[in-house]
């Protein structure tokens, strides 16, 4: 398995206080490629990004578990999980937390209800979006070098790479 570690260089350093577990996915329909729509503003900034689905993982659950649920929490969607990518370890210092995330590839297969979304994710999220391979690429290597939209970014492109390498 894929280990990477990134480090947060935009925002000032702080001691990491608490760990978080996640899973994300790089989820395919077809061959489009679905991603959360962000709009925040908030302590991170007011700005515009893409994110890869996913999220925590909660007491007692298994990867597939999390994954399932997650992608029926934020997209509607039923999804096979085709194969583990990744795990990509990075800092938030503003925080002060360390993700451990474990991405998966994730074949869409069906909207099946309505996006199920926290309070928190109903400021957040503003909807699904499916890319292409070029536009997913263009999207990714092009963040704000000095908003969480640089941390995203080369989180999500490393394991988009990563899925792109294993097809």
């Amino acid at each position: 398995m894929i280990r990477k570690r990134f480090t947060d260089d935009v925002f000032a350093k702080r001691d990491i206080t608490h760990v978080r577990e996640t899973v994300r996915m790089i989820a395919v329909y077809h061959d489009r490629y679905a991603f959360l729509e962000i709009k925040r503003d908030d302590i991170f900034g007011c700005l515009r990004h893409l994110e890869t689905l996913g999220g925590g993982i909660e007491a007692n659950e298994s990867h597939a578990q999390a994954i399932q649920r997650e992608l029926l929490e934020e997209s509607g969607w039923e999804g096979e999980i085709l194969r583990p990518l990744c795990v990509i370890e990075d800092t938030y210092h503003l925080i002060q937390r360390r993700t451990i995330s474990h991405f998966y590839a994730v074949r869409l297969i069906r909207q099946s209800r309505p996006c199920a979304y926290t309070e928190e994710e109903k400021q957040l999220i503003h909807g699904l979006v499916f890319l292409s391979e070029e536009e997913v690429l263009k999207e990714l290597s092009a963040p704000d070098k000095q908003s969480i939209q640089k941390l995203i970014y080369q989180r999500d492109l490393f394991a988009y790479k990563c899925y792109l390498e294993t097809c």
